[in-house]
């Protein structure tokens, strides 16, 4: 029975038996034993022969009340064997000091305990068998071998106004001395019980709160009154830093920011690590406004660089906010909604959003659009539209911007903000330049034939600059199509070229080595210092469109695009605007001097025929070998 049960004693259970063995051996010694002898005159022989039966007994309780102890205590067959095996000591006991006194008589009450006993045993055997799980009640565990400890202290404080038996008192000590071990056998237990509790909720890597520490945590939500908000944090571009440094120093990253986060917030507020390169702050009683300035802070605090080997690394973040009071309560729904709004941040660039339910209504097509992303690969269905770009000084279209498109077989075409992120997160985004880079040049090369020459430029992602192949791959593809190198323009991000410097210089300067252009696109909305601007390889500043909102009318916006502008000049760079919309903003910006400007005023983006006739319409002259670089780019971004 037993063994169908116990699979392995532990070292607490044989204590626990051990205590309770001993326990009843003292009571048997002092209680019957000592009397026994007495009454037969010390004839050893004849109490040894009457005591096999209850030692037997004895040997058969020590292994139950450990079995007891590691499985349920609450399971009937092993009280009804218990109580059968006991029935059966206490009778045999009876009978040993009724026959050493004489006085035992067949027949009398005594007789019915072995029957009872044997009932009670055969009832063990028929009873159904309980479900096998350790009894989570810490006090039916320890109700047995604490009897038997206390019966042991009790029976030492009687024997002092008693004659007690040495070997009852050997006994006795015995199961104390058990006893103690037990105790300290439990607060070890205990011990590496709470260590492996907080192993259990903690991140191995970072010491943080782990993900079920955070889901268990985000579950209180369901309770009344309680209110949390989750902030969902991912690293941006933290692939590009394993890529180029290796994982141990992505690591040393992550703990970096552990730190930093844990630094940043008060003692109640609860930082994790979900997994991967996303950490979460969960908050109580904080509003979705307020996580959303926290979540900005957060992204301050994250700004300043780490020193990893000797690099400045900025971790740069998009958070996502949810909370409970608004949003749900199940921890699933928080996460889920945390996510979505973290996605969203990171699609649009905006570093903080928190959850919108309007907003949430391509949500249930995004693993959709995942699965198809292969497909648009193989299938040839993504697509590039131009935007023209005109010099503000000659009237001249001098280039072009090529956007990218997702043909897609059923939706129609997919606008770029929907699926660049996706493309990120699958590691796919250097396939996606390799078809741009290739589809672009070949675009140029059709429209030099055609009679109007056109210079363009390709968007290159933080994944594709730390290549070191990267320059020698655009060569190829120059004559492959045989386009001069002035006649294309890359562009990176102030950020981009932050994830990795050291690579992304020595990139840099090899394809501006070999005739390419580089210009530094979205300019202003990064984290690069001017003084850092101002040592890379560039020969071009693109503006944000962001600062031409609202000009002239807006003076912010309209010192900050006046000033860029002498900035550029000074550093004898020409400055492309980006999002003009009207044609004040177009005469303004003239009139300041900017070079090159762009936007749905002068032309909305168009597939390639339709831009062929465009410029021949407009009689665009061809642009002459000698004509400055300086004053031509513009082109194909991703973004």
């Amino acid at each position: 029975m037993v063994r169908s049960r116990v699979a392995r004693f532990s070292p607490s259970s044989w204590l626990d038996g051990g205590v309770a063995g001993l326990g009843i051996a003292a009571l048997v010694v002092a209680f019957a034993l000592g009397p026994t002898l007495e009454i037969t005159g010390g004839n050893l022989s004849v109490v040894a022969t009457n005591l096999a039966y209850p030692v037997a007994e004895l040997v058969l309780i020590v292994i139950l009340v450990t079995s007891v102890v590691a499985t349920r205590a609450s399971d009937r067959s092993f009280w009804l064997l218990g109580s059968g095996i006991a029935i059966f000591g206490v009778s045999d006991v009876l009978y040993m000091f009724l026959e050493a006194s004489g006085t035992y008589a067949e027949g009398g009450l005594l007789d019915v305990g072995w029957p009872l006993g044997a009932v009670l045993m055969g009832s063990a055997a028929c009873t159904a068998r309980a479900a096998d799980r350790p009894t989570k009640d810490i006090g039916q565990r320890f109700t047995i071998p604490t009897i038997f400890a206390a019966t042991s202290v009790g029976l030492l404080l009687w024997g002092q106004g008693h004659d007690l038996a040495v070997v009852a008192i050997l006994l006795t000590t015995s199961a104390l001395v058990v006893a103690a071990m037990r105790v300290m056998l439990t607060l070890s237990e205990v011990r590496a019980l709470a260590a492996s509790r907080v192993e259990a909720r903690t991140d191995e890597l970072t010491g943080l709160a782990n993900r079920r520490s955070l889901l268990e945590l985000l579950d209180a939500a369901d309770a009344p009154d309680t209110t949390l908000a989750l902030l969902m944090i991912d690293l941006d571009r933290f692939k590009e830093v394993n890529d180029s440094l290796g994982h141990a120093a992505g690591d040393r990253l992550l703990r970096f920011v552990g730190e930093r986060l844990r630094d940043a917030v008060s003692p109640d507020v609860v930082v994790g690590r979900l997994g991967g390169d996303e950490f979460a702050l969960v908050v109580r009683n904080l509003s979705s406004g307020e996580a959303v300035d926290m979540g900005k802070r957060i992204r301050t605090t994250l700004a300043d660089p780490f020193d990893l080997e000797g690099m400045p690394i900025i971790a740069d973040a998009s958070i996502g906010v949810a909370c409970s009071s608004e949003q749900g309560t199940t921890a699933a729904t928080i996460l889920a909604r945390a996510d979505i709004a973290m996605y969203r941040a990171k699609r649009d660039r905006t570093g903080v959003e928190a959850y919108c339910p309007a907003a949430d209504t391509m949500s249930p097509d995004h693993f959709e659009l995942l699965a198809d992303l292969r497909a648009a690969f193989t299938g040839r269905q993504f697509v590039l539209h131009y935007q023209p770009q005109l010099d503000l000084r000659s009237g001249e279209v001098v280039g072009v911007e090529a956007l990218v498109r997702w043909n897609h077989p059923r939706r129609g075409l997919v606008p770029p903000d929907t699926f660049l992120s996706m493309l990120e997160q699958t590691n796919q985004m250097s396939a996606l330049t390799a078809v741009v880079l290739r589809q672009s040049l070949t675009d140029a090369a059709e429209l030099g034939r055609a009679g109007v020459p056109i210079r363009m430029s390709v968007n290159i992602s933080a994944s594709d600059l730390v290549h070191e192949q990267l320059a020698d791959k655009i060569a190829r593809q120059l004559d492959r199509v045989g386009l001069r190198p002035e006649m294309l323009t890359i562009e990176v991000t102030e950020d981009t070229v932050m994830i990795d410097r050291v690579r992304s210089l020595r990139t840099l300067h090899q394809i501006r080595a070999s005739g390419v252009n580089i210009s530094v696109d979205d300019y202003g909305t990064g984290r690069a210092s001017l003084s850092y601007i101002r040592d890379l390889p560039i020969t071009e500043l693109k503006l944000d469109r962001s600062f031409l909102e609202g000009i002239p009318v807006d003076t912010h916006n309209a010192a900050i695009v006046r000033s860029t502008i002498e900035l550029a000049h000074a550093l004898d760079l020409p400055l492309v605007a980006e999002g003009v919309e009207d044609q004040a903003a177009l005469d303004w910006l003239a009139n300041l001097g900017c070079d090159l400007g762009q936007g749905y005023h002068i032309s909305r983006p168009m597939p390639l025929t339709q831009l062929r006739s465009w410029l021949l319409a407009r009689s665009a002259p061809t642009v002459e070998p000698d004509v400055e670089p300086t004053r031509s780019r513009r082109v194909v971004e991703m973004m």
